[in-house]
């Protein structure tokens, strides 16, 4: 629901994996594939709805160059970050991505 709504489809895994206090290891094992089969879900699921236009194809132009450099800079700094810095890294990214929604409903 939170996919479809507010394209948070990784939040609730995400805490839960925290909550189960897997290593950061076995926590990276079972979101990335949750989060791509999710992601390549609801990029058929836009193609089959007629929601892909020329506009969005150019705003994911200049968003995946961004997305594969956020994906090299993650994966250097979990290679070399402890499992408790880790743990904070990602509660942080979690407080802040939810500032950042609740100050934009709030405008």
């Amino acid at each position: 629901m939170l996919g479809g709504f507010a394209g948070l489809s990784g939040v609730l895994p995400l805490i839960w994996l925290q909550l189960k206090r897997l290593s950061p290891l076995d926590q990276r094992a079972r979101y990335q594939p949750f989060n791509l089969f999710i992601l390549m879900l609801s990029a058929v699921a836009m193609v089959a709805v007629g929601k892909v236009d020329v506009e969005l194809i150019i705003y994911a132009g200049v968003a995946i160059p961004f997305s594969l450099l956020g994906a090299v800079v993650g994966a250097n700094m979990f290679l070399s970050i402890s499992e408790k810095g880790f743990q904070r890294a990602v509660l942080l990214m979690l407080m802040i991505s939810g500032c950042f929604i609740v100050s934009q409903s709030l405008m």
